[in-house]
């Protein structure tokens, strides 16, 4: 819908940019918001359980988990 309003309202190259860039937004927060991280404890040993879909958007939050575990 944001891609034919953005024709009819300005030319085809325009119209066909903005709705890529309109997809590639939900994308990214579609798989930035599925991720699932967790941390399972089985005392001297941590089992980290990733999603399905790991991209380097989730380096971030991963670094926060590795760094939580104390070094022995």
């Amino acid at each position: 819908m944001v891609t034919v309003l953005a024709i009819v309202f300005s030319d085809l190259l325009i119209g066909v940019s903005i709705g890529i860039v309109v997809s590639l937004i939900f994308i990214v927060k579609e798989d930035y918001q599925g991720t699932v991280l967790s941390v399972k404890d089985y005392g001297t040993r941590k089992r980290i359980v990733l999603g399905e879909n790991i991209t380097f958007l989730h380096k971030p939050k991963l670094a926060q988990i590795l760094d939580e575990i104390p070094n022995h």
